[in-house]
């Protein structure tokens, strides 16, 4: 598929989403307001330096500030396509390295994954409903190189791959995101009182030229680990 005409079906796509989502009364969270509660959970990760990092960091810069200070009520969505919209460079994104058809190519707005995949592992810390993620296609990262753990990836591509999280506690929580020099951090915050899960990436043996990650989640010490996810990425 052309980068033309993949953009063309982003926005079909993405139209269609959003006319489901009000087909089916679904409320995707869009308040964005200086923080308000504590700070009850944080991830770091470092933005590592690549051919096109200034873009890169640009892009993730770009799209953190439309999700910091996010608000989502109890019962609603977070889309991150609703915040961030397309990345294109009329709207001031820049070409970075992306996945695409699971060839590394330079896209409008890629390291924006990077940003999703925070969020992911963040919602997976929280126990935050996750409705929607996709790993990638493919493993690029050599295991010196990973700034995160493989299977704590999310895809994103515009109006195709989305992010969405649903609030199930009895509260608003808050999505905080502030980007540095070469770190990326988001944090969860909540007025409540809340207890961490514990997240466990477990890697398969490789087969096939295929890395499987099974994901799960423990609330407790005394609870039996829940399997959220299996991730499939190919290698070569």
């Amino acid at each position: 598929m052309t980068q033309l005409k993949r953009r063309l079906s982003g926005k079909i796509r993405y139209a269609q989403r959003r006319f489901q989502d009000f087909a089916s009364g679904i409320t995707l969270s869009k308040q964005c307001v200086p923080p308000r509660w504590p700070v009850r959970h944080v991830l770091r990760q470092e933005i590592r330096r690549t051919e096109s990092f200034e873009a890169k960091h640009h892009n993730i810069y770009k799209g953190a500030a439309c999700i910091n200070g996010l608000v989502i009520a109890p019962g609603e969505v977070f889309s991150f396509w609703h915040l961030v919209g397309r990345p294109s460079q009329q709207r001031g994104f820049l070409p970075s390295r992306s996945l695409v058809e699971g060839q590394p190519v330079l896209d409008d707005g890629g390291g924006l994954c990077q940003l999703a995949g925070i969020l992911y592992h963040l919602a997976l810390c929280c126990n935050i409903e996750v409705i929607e993620r996709h790993a990638h296609s493919r493993d690029l990262y050599t295991e010196a190189e990973r700034f995160t753990p493989l299977g704590a990836d999310a895809a994103v591509a515009f109006g195709h791959k989305d992010l969405r999280l649903r609030n199930r506690y009895p509260a608003p929580l808050q999505l905080l995101v502030e980007v540095g020099k070469e770190q990326l951090i988001a944090s969860f915050c909540y007025a409540l009182d809340w207890t961490p899960v514990v997240v466990s990436f477990i890697r398969l043996p490789d087969e096939h030229q295929r890395r499987i990650v099974q994901t799960y989640i423990q609330e407790d010490k005394e609870a039996t680990p829940q399997q959220t996810a299996t991730s499939v990425y190919w290698f070569n």
